[in-house]
């Protein structure tokens, strides 16, 4: 296993998603990624491969929203004293329609609130 970015060890995991299963399973559907593996994924690559994502271009304010890939699916996270949280999902598959673009995306929250689910 690849070594966890010191940035990210020790911090939990939530992902707003959580709270909507079937509409992050028909999203992990359409983008080709088995429903079960797609957020353990994510984490895994945000655990390890931190350093190669890329601040958002909307991400004005600290703390700065990130963005990185996984196989057919792009992420925004932000990294937070003690949580890193999820909060929007796109697709980069290439099995869509040539200019479709489909995404899952909520507002980031703060810590703690109803929509954020631990991972």
């Amino acid at each position: 296993m690849k070594p966890i970015h010191p940035d990210i060890a020790g911090k939990q995991f939530a992902c707003v998603f959580l709270h909507m299963p079937e509409r992050l399973d028909q999203f992990a559907r359409d983008c080709r990624f088995e429903p079960r593996r797609l957020v353990p994924a994510i984490k895994e690559a945000i655990q390890t491969r931190h350093q190669e994502s890329t601040p958002s271009p909307l991400s004005e304010h600290p703390p700065e929203v990130r963005y990185l890939e996984i196989e057919s699916v792009g992420f925004y996270y932000q990294v937070l004293p003690e949580i890193v949280e999820i909060a929007s999902l796109v697709s980069v598959s290439a099995f869509l329609p040539e200019g479709e673009f489909y995404s899952l995306s909520t507002d980031f929250t703060q810590v703690g609130s109803q929509s954020t689910k631990l991972v």
